[in-house]
This record gives structure tokens, C-alpha cells and sequence, in this order.
């Protein structure tokens, strides 16, 4: 009976030593944590606010006073697609976007005793950028930079005055650039919520009379904006 009572003892303590060995060597080889993957191609949706800083507006060649001073500001929203590929800690990727908008503003001023009403919109705009983040697991930080188009509609004309009728007025496409950053931070496996900061330079226009007089005036249109969005990867 002591002999049986030996043996069982044995072989309980053999059991119990294999099990912890067991559980160490399962620890050891545990996977390692999984890495949030940005990889892969993506649509979203933003909304954000556009400004922009004071424009001139100056009729020439008789009109050299301001005819108007324009800041440009407003609401605006839209949709995106793109596609990242990520590479250890770092993400290249590639976004276009569209967007409506209402970054607008008008004025009336006076120029050489001549009043005037002037009117700058942008009606829409889109962008085709590059971009290029490190990542700090879900979250990733981000410079953009790249090519931009926008619908831009100016008008500038005299008020009451048939004997100095002036009406400028261009509805065009500009062409330009834009650049900036933004950080975008991952809130599920498939779906992302992102903050950026867009400058867009859409250079220089001489904008004509409609009638039959030389008037001009030059527009030069640039905002600032900064946008919210989120994104779903596939």
C-alpha cells in the first residue's frame, strides 16, 4: 500500500512539472502583438472650412483704386478615394478628392468717384495628391502634396452709372497646387478618422470686359483649409 502511495505521489508531481514546463514554453513562444496595417485602398468622406487672406481687386486702366477687397472663406464638403502601402513603420500612399463648395465673399467700394459691386467664389475645387506618414501604431502622421483644380467665379461691374458701366465676370477652371499635413488615426481594423491642413495656390488670371472697352482686373486666387474625415479601407 506505502509503495502504490509512493507511486501515485511520483506521478502526480511529474504531471504538475510537466504542465508548468508546458505553460513556460507557451509563453515563450506567444505570438507577438498584432501591428494596426494601413495597407490597402480606401473611400471616405470630409468636410471642412476654407480661407483665404485679402485679395485686391483693381479695374484697370482708368480704375486704379481698390474696386473691391475680397477674403475669400466658407464651408465646403466632399469625397475621396485612394490607397496606402505601408513598409515597417512608414506609409506611402496616394489620395484624390472633389469637393463643393461655398468659399465665397463680395464687397462694394468706390474707385476714382465710381462704385462698384465685386463678387469671387469658389464653386468647387479637387485635388491629386501624394502622401507620405510614419506610423505610431493607429495613428499616422502625414505630409500631402500635389495638383489641384477648382471652379472659380469672379464678376466685378459699376452700380448706377451708365456713363462709366464697367461688368468683368470669368467662370473658369484655375489650375495649381496644394500642400500640407494631417494626422490620421485608426479607430477599427478597416476605418480611420483623419484631421489635415491643405494650402492651394490656384495662380493668376486676367479676367476681361464682357463689352466692347479694354477694363481688366487680375485675380489671384489662394486658400488655406482644414478638413475632417473618415476613411474605409477594402
Amino acid at each position: 500500500m506505502s509503495s502504490l502511495r509512493v507511486y501515485l505521489g511520483g506521478t502526480l508531481f511529474l504531471c504538475g512539472l510537466q504542465s508548468v514546463q508546458a505553460a513556460d514554453v507557451s509563453d515563450m513562444v506567444a505570438e507577438p502583438p498584432l501591428v494596426y496595417d494601413w495597407s490597402g485602398f480606401f473611400v471616405g468622406l470630409n468636410a471642412g472650412d476654407g480661407f483665404a487672406d485679402e485679395q485686391t481687386i483693381r479695374v484697370k486702366p482708368d480704375f486704379g483704386d481698390k474696386a473691391g477687397r475680397l477674403e475669400l472663406n466658407g464651408l465646403f464638403g466632399g469625397a475621396q478615394v485612394g490607397a496606402n502601402w505601408q513598409t515597417g513603420k512608414w506609409v506611402l500612399g496616394a489620395e484624390a478628392d472633389i469637393q463643393l463648395s461655398n468659399i465665397v465673399d463680395s464687397d462694394k467700394q468706390t474707385a476714382n468717384g465710381v462704385e462698384f459691386n465685386t463678387k469671387g467664389a469658389v464653386d468647387w475645387f479637387s485635388t491629386a495628391r501624394l502622401r507620405t506618414g510614419y506610423t505610431i501604431d493607429n495613428l499616422l502622421i502625414f505630409g500631402t502634396g500635389g495638383l489641384a483644380l477648382a471652379g472659380m467665379d469672379y464678376k466685378v461691374h459699376t452700380v448706377d452709372d451708365p456713363s462709366a458701366a464697367i461688368n468683368l465676370s470669368d467662370n473658369y477652371t484655375a489650375t495649381g497646387w496644394t500642400a500640407g499635413a494631417g494626422v490620421e488615426w485608426g479607430f477599427s481594423a478597416n476605418s480611420s478618422a483623419k484631421i489635415e491642413y491643405l494650402y492651394t495656390d490656384l495662380g493668376k488670371k486676367e479676367i476681361g470686359s464682357s463689352l466692347s472697352d479694354d477694363s481688366y482686373f487680375k485675380a489671384s486666387p489662394s486658400f488655406q483649409s482644414i478638413r475632417m474625415g473618415v476613411d474605409f479601407r477594402f
